[in-house]
């Protein structure tokens, strides 16, 4: 089994990847939250070794499928699915404290019970970068703690 190194000397996902990524989405909403980032590597250290691991690994395959469902929804102009959908994505985003997706998802699940795909539409761009920024901090920050 690889050696990992001990989470208390990892610095915040921006820190580790400083140069690679924006911190902040386009609206200038944090990509990552580092109140939620500290809680859980306060779990990871609190006797629960991998659980860091799990949820961002859990949380790189989900977001990546609840968008492709969020794009389906919009196009086929399934509302309800768009709700379903755009709910568990903030949700899942809300947890790991991508800020950025959590944000622009909640919007579009608000613009889907208003029933206003076509604003909705407008906002995918922004959610797909959010989603995409957060995603690359989080394999970054599995990568740096495999390393």
């Amino acid at each position: 089994m690889a050696q990992t190194k001990p989470l208390e000397h990892q610095p915040a996902p921006q820190v580790l990847l400083r140069n690679k990524i924006t911190h902040h989405a386009p609206l200038g909403i944090p990509v990552i939250d580092e109140s939620i980032w500290k809680t859980l590597v306060t779990m990871e250290r609190s006797g629960r070794p991998g659980a860091l691991q799990t949820i961002l690994s859990l949380y790189l395959s989900d977001s990546r499928r609840l968008l492709l469902e969020i794009r389906k929804a919009i196009y086929t102009r399934d509302v309800s699915r768009l709700n379903a959908e755009a709910y568990q994505l903030k949700s899942a985003s809300a947890q790991v404290g991508a800020l950025a997706a959590a944000h622009h998802s909640g919007e579009i699940e608000r613009l889907a019970r208003e029933e206003q795909l076509d604003v909705a539409t407008n906002l995918l761009e922004p959610l797909e970068q959010s989603v995409e920024m957060a995603c690359r901090i989080f394999e970054g920050t599995l990568r740096a703690k495999a390393a």
